[in-house]
């Protein structure tokens, strides 16, 4: 079983990961770029989701909920499938900055790597070394 306290220090990495994309995406990429409209929105939408997603996670994880660690990794992984589309999409299109694209591209398997991680079974005794 997990212990609450164990839960509780999840919330720095949620409140961490809700920052970072909520600076982004309510902030640093307001009306930044030429981008596609389609493209402009899945980037916004996919950062401001994200950090309400992670945000609710972190309250979640405070109050010593086992529910905040799936809700954590259910947004980090559709956040990770959309940030592989986007970064792919830079590729394809010669007009869009290719480093933006290589950034969305290893942020999202960045991301993936960790639900992943997260998720995956572990042998009796092994040792948790992820973040959720």
């Amino acid at each position: 079983m997990t212990d609450r306290a164990d839960i509780r220090r999840d919330a720095v990495i949620m409140f961490f990961s809700a920052a970072i994309f909520g600076f982004f995406g309510f902030g640093y990429l307001q009306g930044r770029g030429t981008y596609p409209a389609e493209l402009f929105g899945l980037m916004i939408w996919s950062l401001r989701g994200g950090a309400v997603g992670f945000g609710l996670a972190g309250l979640l994880a405070l109050a010593g909920l086992p529910a905040s660690r799936v809700l954590y990794a259910i947004v980090g992984g559709l956040t990770a499938v959309v940030f592989v589309v986007i970064g792919i999409w830079h590729f394809l299109v010669q007009s869009l900055p290719a480093f933006t694209g290589a950034i969305f591209l290893f942020f999202g398997l960045f991301n993936g790597n960790g639900v992943y991680r997260a998720l995956r079974p572990r042998k009796p005794g092994e040792p948790r070394n992820d973040p959720m």
